[in-house]
């Protein structure tokens, strides 16, 4: 499902020395990566082909008409994410 949808990772990579005076670990430096990773067509088409409709009307869909649907449908998941956000905020 991730692999179909895309996703944003991140990354911590912290490193830490040792102070002998306080016999303790401190943190002396802290990496965040944040990866994107696209969506990956081969598993949208997998996804619908398991999950999608019975007369599976995307199967018969060209790769670069998938990609427009692909990117219609992230469209509208991106807004309604966007809107459950703002509503989150303001309660």
């Amino acid at each position: 499902m991730t692999r179909a949808v895309g996703c944003t990772t991140e990354e911590v990579v912290e490193e830490y020395a040792w102070d002998s005076e306080q016999q303790d670990m401190h943190l002396i430096k802290r990496k965040i990566t944040r990866k994107s990773l696209p969506p990956d067509i081969g598993a949208v088409k997998t996804m619908l082909e398991l999950y999608g409709d019975d007369d599976n009307q995307y199967a018969k869909l060209s790769d670069q008409d998938l990609l427009k649907e692909k990117d219609k449908l992230l469209k509208i998941l991106r807004e309604s994410e966007e809107h459950n956000a703002d509503n989150e905020d303001t309660a």
